[in-house]
């Protein structure tokens, strides 16, 4: 059986109703996934000790920071900067205060491509590295020194972690196995 003309208008009709239909949809849901990638927090964050060269006194400052780079579309506020050691119920946490020369980034919004920093700088706590490795890290075992991390907390109840630069990691077990041999 042959179709007139009239009847594949009709049925080229039907099809074009159907991809019509079936590209709506993909649309949608194109849509609702670029809604929720938007809504997610995505920050850059890294920890380690740096030389901060051409302040006030004219002489390269040492420090430790802490720092977070929003990387996602939605604008997020920094609540805390922290580290954490240990594993299961042994897991141990220290909340890190700035230098009170260090203006504090604690509850600061930052948008897309914005940064802050948290700075323990060594020329008000000279100490800060022994006091750390000794007080907070308390051993060189892989249970502590392999498990350290540092933690960025948002006010929307994210938590970003990384592990912080081996040259820091270094320096705390160098300082605990000098403390150990005395």
């Amino acid at each position: 059986m042959e179709l007139t003309f009239d009847q594949w208008m009709t049925v080229l009709g039907a099809m074009g109703s159907w991809l019509a239909a079936v590209g709506t949809i993909a649309a949608s849901g194109v849509a609702l996934l670029l809604a929720g990638r938007a809504e997610k927090v995505k920050l850059k964050v890294w920890a380690g000790r740096r030389l901060i060269v051409g302040g006030g006194s004219g002489q390269p400052t040492e420090c430790v920071v802490i720092s977070v780079t929003n990387l996602g579309e939605r604008p997020v506020i920094i609540q805390s900067a922290a580290w954490r050691m240990g594993k299961g119920k042994s897991r141990q946490y220290a909340i890190q205060m700035p230098s009170t020369t260090s203006p504090s980034q604690f509850g600061k919004r930052i948008d897309y491509g914005e940064n802050a920093q948290f700075m323990v700088n060594f020329v008000e706590s000279p100490d800060w590295m022994r006091d750390f490795a000794t007080n907070v890290v308390q051993d060189g075992s892989d249970k502590w020194l392999k498990t350290l991390r540092a933690q960025v907390n948002t006010s929307v109840g994210h938590t970003e972690t990384v592990k912080p630069e081996q040259p820091f990691l270094d320096e705390i077990k160098q300082i605990l196995e000098t403390d150990r041999a005395e």
